[in-house]
């Protein structure tokens, strides 16, 4: 190069401070002719097999009506980075950026099937996915969403990442594939879903069901009455998002829709609390009695 070249012509002629200016002047030579070029590097990720959300042993949710619930992973590619360099500035002034990237493919459970619709999809709070939205979302290459039938196949992104993998029949998710990252902090986001197993759902409906899960037999529960104790009896939507009993579940509806269970000559029945009782208990019929008084025949 010329600096090198001047440099030492400089100390030949001049001794030391000669090689001084002969260096600063090849410098600027050799700027004249090659020009400079900077280097420089964008924000990078160490960690590229994050995760969040989901554990073993994690409860698989039940819903039914609308209800927006959260999703739980069953499947990461891990976060793939993607280099770009580009190249600015003049001839003479080149200035060489690399940035990078991520996207992931993944698959996210989201509850017990089938299931009729996926109305909504949130990243991290983020939109991603609405069923009445024909627009493209940049956001990711594609959405496959599965609800949940006893017949669905496998998916091909996972078949592509394991041919081996199963379709999750009876189970309703969802598979991104190159889903970005770059909207959503460059990190492994949370999901939230809104869905709906039908259009109109009762507190019949959902008493019966969890009695039914439980192993109650239809032929000893009766919560049909719920549905005639009071108008509107009809629910938006409810889900049982942990490892819940039968009886916290049906608690939990209690405490919104006021209403009773009892052992009715060997059926479990439901009422609600504010109709006429079915029968009345007097105080001489309990076998209890105040302290005060004498223990009633």
């Amino acid at each position: 190069m010329a600096s090198f070249v001047l440099g030492a012509v400089g100390s030949i002629f001049g001794g030391p401070l000669g090689g001084i200016v002969g260096s600063l002047v090849g410098g600027i030579i050799d700027q004249a002719l090659f020009g400079t070029t900077k280097h420089v590097y964008g924000p990078r990720l160490s960690d590229l097999n994050q995760i969040t959300g989901g554990s073993p042993g994690e409860a698989i949710k039940r819903v039914r009506g609308k209800v927006r619930v959260t999703g739980t992973p069953i499947y990461s590619s891990g976060l793939v980075e993607v280099e770009t360099t580009t190249t600015s500035g003049s001839k003479f002034n080149k200035v060489k950026t690399t940035t990078y990237s991520y996207y992931v493919n993944t698959a996210i459970l989201i509850s017990k099937g089938p299931i009729a619709k996926v109305h909504q999809i949130y990243a991290d709070k983020k939109l991603i996915y609405n069923i009445d939205d024909d627009t493209p979302y940049s956001i990711m290459d594609s959405v496959s969403i599965y609800l949940g039938s006893e017949d669905q196949e496998a998916d091909s992104v996972l078949s592509a990442a394991n041919s081996d993998c199963p379709a999750y029949r009876g189970r309703a998710y969802v598979v991104f594939s190159k889903l970005q990252l770059a909207t959503l902090g460059n990190h492994f986001p949370s999901f939230e879903f809104v869905i709906s197993t039908e259009s109109t759902v009762t507190v019949a409906d959902i008493v019966s069901d969890i009695l039914t899960y439980n192993g109650v037999p239809s032929s000893v529960n009766n919560a049909a009455a719920l549905s005639t104790d009071w108008t509107p009896a009809t629910v938006t939507g409810f889900a049982i998002a942990s490892a819940q009993t039968g009886r916290e579940a049906i608690n939990l509806l209690q405490d919104f829709y006021l209403f009773s269970g009892a052992d009715v000559n060997g059926t479990l029945t439901y009422r609600r609390r504010s109709r006429s009782p079915d029968y009345s208990v007097y105080e001489k019929d309990m076998g209890s009695y105040q302290s005060a008084d004498d223990r009633p025949p």
